[in-house]
């Protein structure tokens, strides 16, 4: 049987919700882009550059928010993390 405390659990899934957050979060702005790209110009889901990314919103939504929350919900993510480190036991 596996010995974990409690606050460990908490910690290790909140930084699981955080990361599944960030890359639903950038699979959106994927296909917020995508939308307003022609077939032959869209970004592919699996190999895409942050930078054409990013570039490819502004540029569509200036205003938008979205690329804010994503690095927002990496940074928890790590926190989140190397917290739980300290709870293993």
């Amino acid at each position: 049987m596996i010995h974990m405390s409690p606050i460990f659990a908490f910690l290790f899934a909140l930084a699981v919700l955080c990361a599944i957050l960030a890359n639903t979060l950038m699979l959106v702005v994927i296909g917020t882009v995508n939308r307003q790209l022609p077939d032959n110009e869209q970004i592919p889901y699996f190999w895409w550059s942050m930078k054409k990314v990013r570039q490819q919103y502004r540029k569509f939504n200036p205003g938008g928010r979205l690329l804010v929350l994503v690095p927002t919900f990496g940074i928890r993510m790590i926190v989140f993390f190397l917290a739980s480190t300290f709870f293993r036991r």
